[in-house]
């Protein structure tokens, strides 16, 4: 049950471990001991030690700096890493039982002190360590969903135990409701279409969360995209009004501004075959004589037709060009080729005729499909 991971661990009454061991002190090398010096190292384990034996709360700065000035060294500027370690490691300690204690409230600000740690250093280990716990729980409540009210209140105390700011709480409960809305997002594109219940869904989840919805740029074009599929395949498909004159109970669904072609035979060029003979006549004249052969070589080309406007109907496919008008009944039409840009159109009779425009071609052959299926 995920509402279990959001109940409060068992405090620890009596803990035998501390954050921090005591260790020994590294012995003098042969160096030190000539020119009677201590290892440097010894001074940060000497604080260890300090913080392993003592109480934090009761240790003061002027003990640390007296560990500074028995090694004639700036504690704070050569250890300053290793102190912000050590402050992590009494926080993650603390942690331990995701409860953080009015006693270990004040051992870790007297450690900050001591330490010579500023807030911001110290606010970014809370953040990582302690809203990394919160995190967490926040995730394993969201993952069905919804957040419930007993889940809400759960997330509340634990907000208050480990002294998540307001700012911090909503900067995670956003990252993580986001990510969670996001990839439901994710599986509805997957599934290449947008249906109304799907929109529905997605409100009711953001609902549910108590989240804010916001839907990237990227993912609301993919979804108006896929919403428009869906119309295309299941809705009525929407009536345009076009300046041309149609038939009785004629709907105009596209129009474009096209070019359309045809293919024609050309000729590229005359062989000639068979025995001939020329006889000089003059210096640069001469006379042919004999028989030949004409061979024309010709090829199918796409050659231009006419420019204007196409009209997709649920009747034909109207082509008002510059030069005429003509038209192709839908039931005329046995097949047609999509092309990047345009479509090329077989007829029962006669030649085929293409037709290329600028336009979105995937969505274009969904509807033109349509129109041919339901005529």
């Amino acid at each position: 049950m995920k509402a279990a991971v959001l109940q409060e661990a068992p405090k620890i009454a009596n803990k035998a471990e501390r954050a921090f061991q005591k260790k020994e002190l590294f012995k003098r090398n042969i160096f030190q001991r000539l020119f009677k010096q201590d290892p440097p190292e010894n001074a940060l384990i000497e604080i260890n030690n300090l913080l392993a034996t003592r109480r934090i709360a009761d240790i003061s700065i002027e003990e640390i700096s007296s560990i500074g000035e028995k090694y004639q060294i700036n504690l704070y500027q050569t250890f300053q890493k290793n102190f912000l370690e050590m402050y992590a490691a009494q926080l993650k300690f603390a942690l331990t039982d995701n409860l953080l204690t009015d006693e270990e409230i004040e051992d870790l600000r007297v450690l900050k002190e001591i330490l010579g740690l500023q807030q911001y250093q110290v606010n970014l280990i809370h953040e990582k360590l302690a809203g990394g716990i919160y995190k967490q729980c926040v995730t394993e409540s969201v993952k069905d969903g919804s957040i419930t009210r007993g889940e809400q209140q759960s997330l509340e105390r634990l907000e208050a135990e480990l002294c998540i700011s307001k700012d911090l709480e909503k900067r995670i409960s956003d990252d993580v409701k986001s990510l969670y809305v996001e990839q439901f997002i994710k599986g509805i594109i997957n599934t290449g279409t947008y249906s109304p219940q799907d929109e529905e869904d997605i409100k009711t989840l953001a609902k549910n969360l108590n989240y804010d919805l916001k839907i990237s740029s990227a993912q609301q074009n993919t979804l108006n995209r896929l919403k428009l599929i869906w119309v295309i395949e299941n809705e009525d498909l929407p009536a345009i009004d076009v300046p041309i004159n149609l038939t009785s109970n004629e709907k105009c669904f596209f129009t474009k501004a096209a070019q359309w072609y045809q293919y024609k035979t050309v000729t590229q060029r005359i062989n000639y075959a068979g025995p001939t003979a020329r006889i000089r006549i003059c210096k640069g004249v001469s006379y042919r004589i004999g028989s030949a052969r004409v061979q024309r070589v010709t090829s199918e080309v796409l050659a231009p037709i006419d420019a204007g406007t196409i009209y997709i109907t649920n009747k034909r496919v109207i082509l008002l060009g510059a030069r005429k008008t003509s038209s192709i009944r839908l039931n005329k039409i046995v097949s047609y080729t999509p092309y990047s840009d345009g479509i090329e159109i077989f007829k029962d009779t006669g030649k085929s005729t293409t037709v290329t425009f600028n336009t979105d071609m995937d969505l274009f052959n969904l509807l033109f499909s349509r129109v041919l299926r339901e005529s």
